[in-house]
């Protein structure tokens, strides 16, 4: 009796370690996507009085590109996105290219496109088919090209592109996925905070600190298991 006990704790044992290890198996996936969202300038003035007096600061923010994720335990992976973006929204001028400091400001609007690099940690909740999603790390933005159109009329002539090539910044975001086959179809939302003062602030208006890109995308990934 003890010994058939043992025979099928044994068998037991056996089978849970293989389910283990199918489960622990690595997986990967590549997939394409293409998503759109809000983004607007984080403005931050010496003067906590003033603000950008502008009714809508937010400009539409689009992303497309390439997306690899992998799984090499079960609920933690790794996301890296490689995508054309395009982010900015408005601001005011009140510093001319000359460095003179002006009597009254001019509103611009602000349109910067990048190649951005996002290496994310994924944590993954869900059993079978159906996941949760939760995505954090850091992004490195390389600017490709940027338009600054100013709104008011002026005779002044005021910078016309960006101080700085590289953005770093934080993203955050959840998703849902639904996997069929060897196919995922995954809903993303992200939230992704610049760092860096894309102009040095204190040249464009006399009191600001930061002026850095904000964004708010939803995207449509598509995978396909490897």
């Amino acid at each position: 009796m003890k010994k058939n006990i043992l025979t099928i704790l044994f068998i037991a044992l056996f089978f849970t370690s293989f389910s283990q290890d199918k489960e622990l198996k690595t997986q990967h996936y590549l997939g394409i996507f293409a998503g759109g969202g809000n983004s607007n300038l984080n403005l931050i003035y010496s003067d906590p009085d003033k603000t950008l007096n502008i009714k809508n600061p937010y400009v539409i923010s689009s992303n497309f590109g390439l997306s690899y994720k992998r799984f090499s335990k079960k609920n933690i992976g790794l996301a890296i996105d490689i995508k054309y973006i395009k982010k900015g929204g408005y601001s005011e001028f009140n510093v001319n290219y000359e460095g003179e400091i002006l009597d009254s400001a001019v509103q611009y609007k602000y349109i910067p496109e990048y190649i951005e690099l996002t290496p994310l940690m994924n944590l993954s909740l869900g059993k079978k088919r159906t996941h949760l999603n939760v995505f954090f790390g850091p992004h490195i933005s390389y600017l490709l090209n940027d338009k600054v159109k100013i709104l008011s009329e002026t005779s002044n002539i005021y910078k016309t592109s960006a101080d700085k090539k590289i953005e770093l910044g934080l993203d955050l975001g959840t998703g849902l996925d639904f996997e069929f086959f060897k196919n995922d179809v995954e809903l993303r939302v992200f939230y992704s905070f610049g760092l860096t003062n894309m102009f040095n602030a204190n040249e464009t208006y006399n009191n600001l600190w930061f002026i850095q890109n904000r964004v708010i995308l939803a995207s449509l990934y598509y995978y396909y298991k490897i």
